[in-house]
């Protein structure tokens, strides 16, 4: 082992064994000046608002752009969907729910009012089709019951052998 190596371990030996000083020395200082800190947290989110929300606009108007297509496969795989080659393009492509032909509107934030969804199956995560909010919340609760049946199925069947 060369000195360049045992030098590296020795600083990550170092940088775990005081990792909870420092932070405690950080929760000691925040403490202390509670009222500084807050007030420049608040002048930094004030000034700079209109930037960081203008930019997050920007990026979800384009649904082409890559940080749109990342931000919603990670939500999916977050959320225990399998992505498959084609699905961010079939989910683009669609413009009405496969299920009830609603027409998607544009409107985002809180508001779910004919929100485009991307249904999957509960047991095995696989994407089924692009649907509206209120399709997709009714086939959940088709899938949850499905899963509470054969959940209850195996537990009967482990009890008979």
């Amino acid at each position: 082992m060369n000195s360049k190596e045992r030098k590296k371990e020795y600083d990550a030996k170092y940088f775990e064994k005081n990792k909870e000083k420092r932070n405690q020395q950080r929760r000691d200082y925040y403490k202390a000046n509670k009222e500084v800190e807050v007030k420049k947290r608040r002048e930094n989110y004030e000034k700079n608002k209109g930037k960081y929300n203008e930019t997050r606009r920007e990026c979800y108007k384009d649904i082409n752009s890559s940080k749109y297509k990342n931000s919603k496969l990670s939500t999916w795989k977050r959320n225990g969907i399998k992505i498959l080659d084609n699905t961010f393009d079939d989910y683009n492509s669609k413009t009405h729910c496969e299920l009830c032909n609603k027409e998607f509107c544009g409107v985002g934030g809180k508001s779910k009012h004919n929100k485009k969804c991307l249904d999957h199956c509960h047991l095995t995560g696989y994407p089924r089709f692009t649907c509206c909010y209120t399709c997709n919340n009714y086939l959940k609760a088709i899938d949850s019951k499905r899963m509470i049946l054969m959940l209850n199925i195996h537990r009967k069947s482990c009890l008979i052998i």
